[in-house]
């Protein structure tokens, strides 16, 4: 879920952004969300947009992705 995030460019994205990527429901994101913000990698710094708390760790994540 973290590189789905990371995919999106840059260190934030929307919540729907995300749920067309990953091709899931948004009821299906919220859970999934709201547990990577319980460990501290992602907040919400607005409505319906999710970021990481480290910066640059979207770019970490784009650049050690798995093929």
């Amino acid at each position: 879920m973290l590189h789905t995030v990371a995919s999106l460019g840059g260190e934030s994205g929307t919540v729907k952004q995300l749920a067309e990527t990953a091709k899931l429901k948004n009821n299906e994101i919220q859970p999934l969300v709201a547990n990577l913000m319980d460990k501290g990698l992602l907040f919400r710094p607005g409505r319906g947009i999710i970021a990481f708390t480290a910066p640059m760790f979207g770019a970490f994540l784009r650049r050690t992705e798995p093929h």
